[in-house]
């Protein structure tokens, strides 16, 4: 019942958080492998748990599930804040979002359970990502025109493959695959008969 802030996610660098509901059948099937990966990852991240259909502290509901269940781990409940920064576009529940330190989203929104072996690999994926490349922050769009603006490298993607990867400075001349500069002129930032 006690107000949170931000300080919650930098506890750690890589936040799991599992919107789930007392009247969802998968949100509570997975809540105990969620919580054996609370304890085998509690070194690299931690999980917290936001009650989407519950606003009151005492709800014996949600503490009964939360015992059964094991996931001891912290549950937050809906408030505007929570609602107006993470949950204005959940359209189902369960649905899992990572965050880094500073509260940014890490990788896409996961709508659906899964079971223990699918968030292992999830998040042992998105961990590597961290530590092999040193950014928290994956931003996946088909806009050419904001990717150069928000990021400092970029790896375009054709059919899950990666095509090119390249450190971006305001030179699009780094940029070699022909997939690449057609995405770059679709977006009207080239014009690549003549730019190049």
């Amino acid at each position: 019942g006690n107000p949170i802030s931000q300080e919650l996610f930098n506890q750690s660098d890589l936040t799991m958080v599992n919107i789930w509901a007392t009247y969802c059948r998968p949100c509570l099937q997975e809540m105990p492998y969620l919580a054996e990966l609370s304890d085998e990852y509690q070194d690299k991240m931690q999980i917290v748990g936001i009650i989407s259909d519950v606003t009151e502290p005492e709800d014996e509901t949600a503490a009964l599930i939360i015992d059964q269940t094991g996931a001891d781990y912290t549950h937050l409940l809906i408030s505007q804040d929570l609602y107006d920064n993470y949950l204005s576009q959940v359209q189902v529940v369960p649905t899992t979002i990572f965050l880094d330190r500073e509260g940014n989203q890490v990788g896409k929104v996961y709508a659906g359970a899964h079971d223990k072996a699918g968030w292992k690999k999830i998040i042992d994926e998105i961990i590597d990502l961290q530590q092999q490349l040193g950014f928290t922050l994956i931003f996946i769009t088909h806009d050419m025109e904001l990717a150069v603006v928000v990021a400092d490298e970029i790896f375009v993607m054709r059919n899950s493959n990666l095509v090119e990867r390249a450190a971006f400075s305001g030179d699009y001349s780094v940029f070699h695959d022909p997939y690449s500069r057609m995405l770059l002129e679709a977006s009207g930032l080239v014009n690549t008969s003549t730019d190049w």
